[in-house]
């Protein structure tokens, strides 16, 4: 397939990253993307939409573009030019850091359609993409607490207490936490936590620092939701002989010794099913929730060096079950997690 490169200029040069598709398509059809600051190549949430988005290059044919803003500021300037200049039949945008500009510009473009990614403003032209984050997280948890009650790896200290390492205080970034929390105490009421926030997605050495206080404080497992900045959490981990839980994408393969499993969130199935979407004619303003129902958020060990037993892994499909057919409600707050009982 040919590539292509785009430069826009919005008052400074911001360099359009190589895409992976054809200029053209059978059907004409041309996507663009805007990310987050904390960019490509941190094999988290970002990358995950740029598979869904490669993905929909591959199987329908469509041309995809996409910007990595070097600040916030640079978002709504961003969404503005993409929007003003009508060659777009889609524009994703990403997570809620871009929500004032997303509102101002697709109030401003009422006939440009845009896919809204983690998070939902209420306009006709939106199709909005949110997941059930805590639901995720509640199996890590209880993986997390069965595996240690099962002492299948000797970084496990016995002292019940986890760590989570957020990007920024958000309900999103919460909700991870809240199901991680309630999840361990599923499986053991006794366990206790320690949590943090980076303060970005893009800042390895606080995240390594934070971390290293968890551990330094009797935390034996970590589970970040911090994007880019988790990186620096896996360097502690591997250093220092913790375990470690990867998000959004399989990130086990990054520190196979330290990492036991990932939280999976399927937004590049959210990123396909909006362009296919527009390829079909069937676009739709509104909010849709990704589950563990639909496969929209889950787990995996693949391509850990921490096994996990038979046990654990059908003691964690049938919990699966239980959220499934709402028999175990799962806390989608640190408040109520810290509380929650079996």
């Amino acid at each position: 397939m040919k590539s292509i490169k785009r430069i826009l200029v919005l008052g400074l040069v911001l360099a359009l990253a190589m895409s992976f598709g054809a200029t053209a398509s059978a059907e004409g059809i041309k996507i663009g993307v805007v990310y987050t600051i904390a960019g490509l190549g941190g094999a988290s949430f970002n990358d995950v939409i740029h598979e869904g988005c490669q993905r929909a290059v591959s199987e329908l044919g469509v041309a995809y573009e996409y910007v990595e803003p070097k600040t916030i500021a640079d978002e709504e300037t961003i969404l503005d030019e993409m929007s003003a200049g009508e060659e777009y039949d889609l524009i994703i945008c990403v997570a809620n850091e871009m929500k004032d500009a997303v509102t101002n510009i697709a109030a401003a473009y009422p006939d440009q359609k845009f896919c809204y990614i983690d998070a939902s403003v209420d306009l006709p032209n939106i199709a909005n993409y949110e997941c059930r984050e805590h639901e995720g997280g509640f199996l890590i948890g209880a993986l997390c607490a069965m595996a240690e009650q099962e002492g299948i790896s000797p970084m496990f200290n016995g002292q019940k207490k986890l760590g989570f390492l957020g990007g920024v205080n958000n309900v999103i970034i919460n909700r991870f936490a809240a199901g991680y929390m309630a999840g361990a105490r599923y499986v053991d009421p006794d366990y206790t936590f320690e949590y943090n926030y980076v303060g970005g997605f893009a800042d390895t050495t606080t995240a390594k620092a934070m971390a290293t206080t968890m551990f330094d404080s009797g935390c034996d497992v970590v589970f970040h939701a911090a994007g880019g900045s988790g990186i620096g959490m896996f360097n502690a981990a591997s250093e220092l002989g913790f375990i470690a839980v990867g998000v959004n994408t399989n990130q086990n393969g990054l520190f196979p010794d330290n990492i036991i499993a990932s939280m999976l969130k399927r937004v590049d199935n959210a990123a396909y099913a909006a362009i296919k979407s527009v390829v079909d004619g069937a676009f739709e303003g509104g909010t849709v929730t990704l589950t563990l129902a639909d496969g929209g958020v889950g787990y995996t060990n693949e391509s850990s060096n921490i096994e996990l037993s038979d046990t654990i892994v059908a003691a964690l499909d049938e919990i699966a079950a239980g959220i499934t057919d709402a028999s175990i409600v799962v806390p989608s707050t640190i408040e109520e997690a810290l509380v929650y009982t079996k």
